[in-house]
């Protein structure tokens, strides 16, 4: 019973299968932890978000691997980093940033949040000059 408590300790209670994780809506799977598994550094980069929503930018293609957000770009558009140890699942994956960091991507197209975006549930970076967006579900 000890191994069990100490199990449900570790893992914070949360036992769902794979299948039922990637069928959960997209821009919830990040903020509450039930997507892709990530470290502890890269749980301790999203609460210092503050639970911001991610965004998708239209000039990042599909599947290319790599991010159209850099320099001065990334300055108010920050990437949503991915560490070594995380772990895709489903519709995320993790591309190559041009300086070779790895970043989280939602159906091949790298994530990002606002940097003006200061508190859960803002909002401020959406539809900016038509090309930025919230993930949705």
């Amino acid at each position: 019973m000890r191994t069990i408590a100490a199990a449900h300790r570790i893992t914070g209670g949360i036992h769902e299968s794979r299948v039922a994780r990637q069928l959960r809506p997209a821009r919830h799977c990040i903020r509450f932890g039930l997507g892709p598994r990530l470290d502890h550094e890269s749980r301790k980069r999203r609460a210092r978000r503050r639970e911001r929503d991610d965004r998708l930018f239209d000039k990042d293609k599909p599947n290319a691997g790599t991010s159209a957000c850099t320099g001065q770009c990334e300055t108010f558009w920050p990437p949503y980093k991915a560490s070594a140890t995380d772990v895709p699942v489903g519709p995320y994956t993790i591309v190559k940033r041009d300086d070779g960091s790895p970043q989280w991507a939602y159906k091949g197209k790298p994530l990002y949040f606002f940097s003006k975006d200061m508190k859960q549930g803002d909002r401020n970076g959406e539809n900016f000059k038509d090309m930025w967006h919230v993930v949705a579900p």
